[in-house]
């Protein structure tokens, strides 16, 4: 006697075999695709990095360039102002001379008595 059963259920098997074959290169195909991918972003992010390192170099190179611009620049107006500042000296000291020769008596007295002045302030302590 044949058993119907089993007649019917292996055209399933070999059926189910087949999709399972499918499923399975399916599943192979996408594991392939997703290294791939996988393998191009690694690439990406390489080139990434390359180009953002060689940006941040370029910019550290262009700060150090500034800073050393500031710093002539800095250096240039030290020099101006020692300058100006030394002429305004010279200035002073020609204008002071020029009063004592002109008014001498005047001169000796407020340097009398802005020496007195400074005598008392520094002997109260």
């Amino acid at each position: 006697m044949l058993d119907t059963d089993k007649l019917e259920g292996a055209p399933a098997t070999t059926e189910s075999e087949g999709v399972m074959e499918t499923a399975k290169k399916k599943a192979k195909e996408m594991a392939v695709g997703a290294a791939d991918a996988a393998g191009a972003a690694k690439e990406k992010a390489i080139e990434v990095a390359a180009a953002a390192k060689e940006k941040v170099k370029d910019l550290a190179t262009g700060a150090g360039e500034m800073a050393a611009q500031a710093k002539d620049k800095v250096q240039e107006w030290g020099a101006v102002a020692a300058d100006k500042a030394g002429e305004a000296a010279q200035d002073l000291g020609r204008e002071m001379t020029n009063l004592v020769r002109r008014y001498p008596i005047q001169a000796m007295v407020a340097g009398l008595a802005v020496g007195f002045l400074l005598a008392r302030v520094t002997s109260r302590r």
